[in-house]
This record gives C-alpha cells, structure tokens and sequence, in this order.
C-alpha cells in the first residue's frame, strides 16, 4: 500500500487524477465552493503512481518515489541464459474476465504472431532460475492471505535475440498488465522491442516502441534501415498518441521517433482498445518480420562497444525507473520485485 500525499495549494479539482486512476482510490468532493481531491480507499492504492504522473500541477506525490526502491541493488552482468528447445511451452494466454470488464486478449494476441518463428524457450535469465522464481512468488501471495497470481510469462532466444519476453498479470481482479519485450545479442544493434498494455475498467495505457542502441542524428543509416520503413503504418495509428507524462523524462530520453503512447478511454464496445491492441501487434510483428530478419552482425569493434555499453545502460534505466517496480514491491517484497524486473530488462 503506497502513501499519498496531496497539496491541496496546488489542486485545481479537474478530477484527472481521479478519472486515471485504475483502482478507484481518490475521490472529488466539494470544499466550500471549490473542488478537491481526497484519498477514498488508501488500501486499494497498488503504488503504479498513475494519479501522480498524470497531475499536470505537481499537486499529488505517491510514496516510495518511483527509482529509490532499487538503488541498492546491484545490476548483474548479462546473462545469455540457458536455451532448450521446446515445441510445446504450456504459456497460458486465456485471459479472464475482470471485475466489470473482459479485458482485450493481449496474450492470445501475440502468441498467434509468435508461431511463425523458431524460438527457443528460455529456462534461466540473468542467472535466476524463471520456474522457481514464479514459485517463490506465488508463495509470497499465499503468505500475504492472498491466491496464486493470476498470469503468465515466457522467455525466448534466437540466434539474433538475446531475451524476448512476453507476460501477463492480473492485479486484484481489477487491471490487466501485459509486456512484451525483445532485447539484441551483443553482435547486433537493432533496436529494443518494448510494449506495455496497463488495461482497467476505465481506461488503457499502451506504449509501443523500437528503442534505438546509437545515435540518430550520428547514424542516419540507422534511421533508414531499421525505423522510417515503419512510418506508413505509423502514420495510421497517431490518433492514439498523446505526450508522455511530464515526470518520465528518462522514457522520453529513450524513446524513438516512432514511439505509441496512448491512454485511451473505454467505450461502450471498447472499440479504441481492441485498435489499439491492433496497433502493438504491428509493432512486434514489424520488429520480428523487419528489424531482426534483416539485421546483421556488427563487423566494426568499437561500434560494437558502443551499442553494447548504452543496451546495458537503457538496461539500468528501465530496471530502476519503471512505473511497475512499486507495483511489484507492494505485492513480492524488495528482492523477489527486483528479480522480476532483471528478467524483463
């Protein structure tokens, strides 16, 4: 359970941070002739700090700060893992229905785009062992008086593909999350695969893009081969943008000119969603079918040094900065949370 603190001098009672948030935590009510905002049901808060990057006044702060719970830890080398090939990987991709809602089928999505390549199923990142982290997980729940997370998750390789992963989790029957991410092997510089669906009642929030290794302005070539071929199809979907919250500085530093972020609201047939969920599914079929079916190994050694020092770095960030890492503190404790963030970066 996060704490949240609001600056009652800086609220303007325009019920943003109310609308976003995906566990109905906050409310509106009427001070006088003014309206504020106040925590409902503190309990409820899953510490995604939705409400505080969405404030465009700065009025809400969610405690821990997003980035500290980490910074003790110690990010280990990179780990290949161990490759074993599987033809049948027993991946869960039906997703339930939720309370209110039948999520969009992420998953199921995505797993149908994954059939047409030959991938080995991963049974260790990072040197962390991905069975018996999953149980170690599950019995912190049951610790917690709580059930088995609803959710799966999978790790592939290729010859090309250092780590692709591609996950679920249902938080308290009330939000969907879903990832899918690709990482290059040292030999190559094709750019990152990084997706997330943060599906509620409400709303969605999808974010889809090609995380570039080098410098675009020092390295058109780059540009050209691996990014603007995907302009027509993103040309299509800008409908779903909208800028990137104000606090998230790092992931606008990362992000590639093709970047999709969106948060988008349900209708009655939660049409935008299921256009949306359209949308990150060009994206990992364009990065498999394009990105890495014509990448190459990298040939100059200090280009190599280069794209691998700033694949680690873009590794760091994300295990350090990103939005779910209090989520996943709240619910597995410090240790299991931060294992969980080395397997998906």
């Amino acid at each position: 359970m996060g704490e949240i603190k609001i600056d009652l001098t800086k609220c303007v009672g325009d019920s943003i941070c109310v609308e976003k948030c995906p566990m109905n935590v906050l409310e509106m009510v009427m001070a006088g002739k003014k309206k504020q905002v106040r925590v409902l049901n503190p309990d409820a808060c899953i510490e995604c700090h939705t409400c505080e990057l969405e404030c465009p006044y700065g009025a809400i702060k969610v405690y821990p700060p997003l980035g500290e719970e980490f910074e003790d830890m110690e990010t280990p080398s990179t780990s290949q893992g161990k490759p074993i090939t599987a033809v049948q990987t027993g991946f869960n991709h039906e997703i339930p229905p939720l309370i209110n809602f039948q999520p969009q089928q992420t998953a199921k999505a995505l797993w149908d785009i994954f059939q047409g390549y030959d991938f080995e199923v991963m049974e260790e990142v990072a040197g962390i062992n991905i069975a018996q982290h999953m149980v170690e997980r599950n019995q912190k729940l049951k610790e917690q008086g709580m059930g088995p997370m609803k959710g799966d998750r999978r790790y592939f390789c290729s010859d090309k593909i250092e780590k692709l992963s591609l996950g679920w989790t249902i938080i308290r029957d009330a939000m969907l999350i879903s990832t899918c991410m690709g990482w290059p092997r040292d030999d190559y510089d094709f750019p990152i695969l990084a997706t997330t669906w943060d599906e509620n009642e409400k709303h969605v929030h999808m974010i889809s893009d090609f995380i570039p290794l080098t410098d675009l302005t020092m390295h058109e070539d780059y540009l050209m081969k691996y990014l603007d071929p995907f302009e027509p199809i993103f040309k299509k979907h800008t409908d779903l943008l909208e800028a990137p919250a104000g606090d998230l500085s790092w992931f606008r530093a990362l992000s590639s000119p093709y970047v999709i972020v969106g948060r988008n609201k349900a209708d009655s047939e939660r049409a935008t969603m299921k256009r949306a969920l359209a949308c990150l599914c060009k994206y990992v079929a364009y990065w498999l079918d394009e990105i890495v079916a014509k990448a190459e190994p990298i040939t100059d050694p200090e280009y190599k040094k280069q794209v691998k020092a700033k694949k680690e770095k873009i590794r760091e960030i994300y295990r350090r900065q990103d939005p779910g890492g209090p989520v996943m503190v709240a619910l597995f404790g410090k240790e299991l949370a931060w294992k969980g963030l080395q397997l998906t970066f």
